[in-house]
């Protein structure tokens, strides 16, 4: 039973990690993109990065992340870059920041997001502390959209839930980037979660007021009858990630690593 709920667990676990990735590459779908002006020759890269650039411009909160992925990830920088512009001269039309946000995290996670695993304890915080704080961001917008990110479930509400809190996605960006720079630089080696990780886990939830329909929910997947309320399911799943941080640091970067090694081999 343990073994189960523990597939259980960090599935749920990697969807919520998933879910805002997840939301902007879906819902994040400009209705009518700004179109790019190409010379009759020359260097059409060229064109396209500068289009692309300048359209970066229009989100500078996302600046930062892309000076942090050019510093630390040079190639990974150039890459996405790269493939950017091209899809830009290929349509003669751009995507909205946020999505050149999202495909530049899903780059990185697919090249080295399996180094977050061995990141630093205050790094792999970082990771499910932003989780947190966008489910309270979306808690206050709609509990529906909370759910849904818990359950990793794209939906379209999230469009403007993300174009409106550029801010806190780049914190989410900046956390997963900040993490595998950690995990190259410190290899901290743990082992697999144990049994008493989640029995831990699961006395913090009890801890944090969730009944036992909750918690079933939340680790074993099952939907109850009459089935729980948006807004309580999303306190839960808000509960579920404070519960996390509640138990001792060992036992939670023992779940934390697992879970970003399989969202990076996923």
């Amino acid at each position: 039973m343990h073994a189960v709920r523990i597939v259980l667990l960090l599935i749920a676990l990697v969807g919520a990690i998933v879910a805002g990735w997840v939301f902007v590459d879906q819902a994040i779908q400009p209705e009518t993109a700004p179109e790019v002006r190409l010379p009759a020759e020359g260097d059409l890269s060229a064109v396209g990065l500068r289009a692309v650039d300048e359209r970066l411009r229009l989100a500078p909160e996302y600046a930062p992340f892309f000076a942090r992925l050019k510093s630390a990830f040079p190639q990974d920088h150039e890459k996405a870059m790269q493939v950017f512009a091209e899809r830009a001269v290929q349509t003669s039309r751009l995507d909205e920041p946020d999505t050149y946000l999202v495909e530049a995290v899903r780059m990185l996670r697919r090249s080295h997001g399996v180094l977050a695993s061995k990141a630093g304890a205050g790094e792999l915080d970082r990771v499910f502390l932003m989780q947190a704080r966008v489910m309270g961001g979306l808690a206050e917008v709609d509990p529906r959209l909370c759910v849904d990110f818990l359950y990793g479930n794209a939906a379209q509400g999230f469009f403007n839930f993300a174009a409106r809190n550029r801010a806190l996605m780049a914190d989410m960006a900046m956390a997963g980037l900040d993490a595998i720079a950690s995990g190259r630089a410190q290899k901290v080696e743990r082992a697999p979660p144990s049994d008493a990780d989640f029995a831990a886990l699961e006395k913090a939830l009890e801890a944090k007021g969730l009944g036992r329909n909750e918690i079933d929910a939340l680790l074993d997947g099952k939907t109850p009858e009459p089935p729980i309320p948006d807004a309580a399911m999303c306190r839960a799943g808000r509960a579920y990630l404070d519960a996390l941080r509640a138990i001792p640091e060992d036992a939670r970067m023992r779940i934390y690593a697992l879970a970003v090694e399989l969202l990076a081999r996923s």
